[in-house]
């Protein structure tokens, strides 16, 4: 769901921990900090198909409503809290833009799909037909 990611803005790699408290960063160094960074497998689904995906920082912001530290916190501190965030996005819709890409994993070639852009769909908006019109539009930009 979320890693261990370097505190430095321009970097994203997974830190490990150190037995002195502190974490280690391949390409920064040594930290004392951490953050949280979203990496979450998922299934999305439609009238027609599902498809496993995975959701980065962005989309999993989106998605969740909160940054994977924030959501990391309240899993540790509230699991209650935490359970009831994670149920309240399920079955929602949204409007995913998917980058797809084969590569290849034992001389097999497997899809891997990650989530460049989620918006909600909201259903209620008298703009509603206007808005799905924009965004088929946007898929064939």
């Amino acid at each position: 769901m979320a890693y261990k990611a370097c505190p430095n803005e321009t970097c994203n790699r997974k830190v490990t921990d150190r037995s002195s408290g502190q974490y280690d960063c391949r390409s920064c160094g040594v930290s004392s900090a951490f953050r949280y960074k979203f990496n979450v497998k998922t299934s999305i689904c439609d009238e027609t198909e599902n498809q496993w995906v995975t959701l980065f920082e962005d989309a999993g912001r989106e998605v969740f409503g909160m940054s994977a530290h924030e959501l990391m916190d309240l899993r540790e501190h509230d699991a209650s809290a935490f359970h009831r965030r994670i149920e309240a996005v399920q079955m929602e819709k949204y409007c995913f833009r998917l980058r797809y890409k084969l590569e290849n994993y034992n001389d097999t070639l497997k899809p891997n799909v990650t989530v460049d852009r989620a918006e909600k769909v909201d259903r209620s908006s008298a703009d509603y037909w206007r808005d799905i019109r924009r965004r088929i539009d946007l898929c064939y930009t």
